[in-house]
């Protein structure tokens, strides 16, 4: 049996039509039309974010970040810190939300004054585990 994680949250249908044949042979298929429903209720977040800041980039960094932002349908910076020598920065994509787990497409990035990748790391993180 497969579970799926957020089936509690879903509200299944007690029947389930099923049709086929949804286009002519030959035609342009395309997703048949559905009803719009209105969510039930509707929370927004709003993530205040800093930004990126606008310098000459070594080669290397201007890939990674070109990569990281290519594939990132909603990035967000959630993090920018100055440190001593360099800049930190740690980057994610909303894309990939699932409440209560991991974001799992995360950048975390040194940048020299000079703008050389002094570091960078690609993978998981927890927003709320301490």
């Amino acid at each position: 049996m497969v579970r799926l994680p957020l089936l509690g949250f879903l509200n299944l249908p007690s029947e389930v039509r099923v049709r086929e044949n949804l286009w002519e042979p030959g035609a342009n298929p395309h997703a048949p039309p559905l009803p719009y429903r209105p969510p039930q209720n509707l929370v927004v977040y709003k993530w205040p974010a800093p930004s990126i800041p606008a310098q000459d980039y070594a080669p290397d960094t201007k890939r990674l970040l070109g990569t990281f932002l290519e594939f990132a349908r909603f990035p967000l910076v959630i993090q920018r810190e100055e440190r001593q020598d360099s800049l930190f920065l740690k980057m994610l994509d909303l894309r990939f939300t699932v409440p209560g787990r991991a974001f799992p497409y995360v950048l975390e990035l040194a940048v020299t004054q000079d703008g050389r990748l002094a570091d960078w790391r690609l993978g998981r993180m927890n927003l709320w585990r301490k």
